[in-house]
């Protein structure tokens, strides 16, 4: 069984978040890496969709709003402890991104990305105009009670609030960082990278891509949740596009399809309009300037720079390890992917010999609105041939390798391989 060395890192990880909540006893310094570690775990939300499956996303809003009304609602209605509610608030973003990802089966680009964002102003409308249940936009108070243990060597209520907002992000860091080496993770990457060549590989892209969706919806959601004891009034706004372009532009500027990107992303938005507002009204302009500096000096993002140093980020090399620093910085990378390969190499191991009949095509069509790309097609190829398929320029060639190769399906005709259809 192969060690795992990445379990004293999370222990270190775990020791340093509970050491800075302790050591910290300003609550206005507390208060805001709370907040910085908050925007950066629903950048995580956002980025496990837009880096790693490669979808934009503009309604990440929607997981966030849900998971901060369920939290409240649950609190303040039915008078459940807030804290211990945190883990149901969770359910709701999960369910709710599967319900995604099944309706979008067939949606990607712009359109997926409009569809994110119609979900996100249905659920804005609804609790704008729910008003026995959400009070409108009057809002809902939220008053969390001190955190279990509270006082306990001197720890006050923001300090705390700040260490279980680090455990928590620590956690979701090591679980994510889990998925982009295992098979999980590849099949995103391949997902990304082409969804034809997913599928040919034997992906079950469908149950992949839904996965990936109620993770990021259950992400978000815990964000939401950690955001009540800061804002402490649930508005619709916590459904609006602000949030959702603050989680975009967070993974944008951070550094796309990383874990350390999103992070830095997020303290950004929280920490630094805060040393800006010495500038009064020209902070937000500030603001945007320092952002498009960035993003057209480094494209990659902050992230990008930390690449420079990879003996200080990849030490896997050096233990004999697959080098996957693209799974903590920068892209996973593309490897033993799950397929059915192996089934189709077992299957003619030792045809060669006999030179039995591989591939049997009979009279295969295919038209495209009225255009006749392959007619009565017939070819046989037996173990140990080597065939060619030659033609000029709009002769089929391309459609005949589609066919044959299962992207695309014949009008008539049969293809079979080793007896396979």
């Amino acid at each position: 069984m192969t060690r795992d060395h990445s379990l004293p890192y999370l222990g270190l990880a775990l020791l340093a978040a509970v050491a800075v909540a302790a050591l910290l006893s300003s609550p206005v310094y507390a208060g805001l890496l709370a907040y910085a570690a908050v925007l950066g775990l629903f950048a995580l939300s956002v980025n496990l969709v837009f880096g790693t499956l490669g979808y934009v996303t503009f309604g990440q809003a929607a997981f966030l709003g849900l998971g901060a009304y369920t939290a409240g609602l649950l609190a303040t209605r039915w008078g459940l402890s807030f804290w211990w509610v945190l883990p149901l608030a969770v359910l709701p973003g999960i369910l709710l991104g599967a319900l995604v990802g099944l309706a979008s089966v067939r949606l990607g680009g712009a359109y997926f990305a409009i569809a994110s964002l119609t979900v996100a102003e249905i659920l804005r409308l609804l609790a704008g105009n729910w008003i026995e249940l959400t009070r409108g936009p009057l809002g809902v108070v939220v008053m969390p009670e001190p955190l279990p243990g509270y006082g306990w060597h001197g720890i006050g209520q923001q300090p705390g609030y700040l260490g279980l907002t680090l455990v928590l992000c620590t956690l979701v860091v090591f679980v994510l960082h889990r998925l982009a080496r295992s098979p999980v993770g590849r099949a995103w990457t391949a997902i990304r990278q082409s969804l034809p060549l997913a599928e040919s590989l034997g992906i079950a892209t469908l149950r992949y891509r839904v996965g990936n969706l109620a993770l990021s919806g259950g992400l978000a959601a815990l964000a939401g949740a950690l955001l009540v004891p800061k804002i402490l009034v649930l508005t619709p706004d916590l459904l609006g596009p602000a949030y959702s372009a603050t989680g975009l532009l967070a993974v944008i500027l951070g550094g796309r399809g990383t874990l350390v990107g999103p992070l830095i992303g997020g303290a950004i938005f929280a920490v630094l309009p805060e040393w800006l507002r010495f500038l009064g009204d020209l902070r937000l302009a500030v603001f945007a300037l320092l952002l498009l500096l960035v993003v057209r000096l480094l494209p990659g993002g902050l992230a990008s720079l930390l690449r420079r140093r990879p003996a200080l980020l990849d030490r896997s090399a050096a233990a004999g390890q697959t080098p996957v620093a693209s799974a903590s910085v920068g892209q996973p990378e593309l490897t033993a992917l799950p397929s059915q390969a192996p089934r189709a190499a077992n299957a003619t191991q030792g045809l060669a010999a006999r030179g039995e009949l591989l591939l049997d095509v009979q009279a295969i069509a295919k038209s495209f609105r009225g255009l006749r790309a392959l007619h009565d097609v017939d070819l046989r190829v037996h173990a140990g041939e080597v065939v060619g398929l030659i033609g000029p320029n709009g002769a089929g060639k391309t459609t005949c390798l589609n066919v044959l190769s299962g992207f695309t399906l014949p009008d008539r005709g049969t293809v079979q391989f080793v007896g396979m259809a």
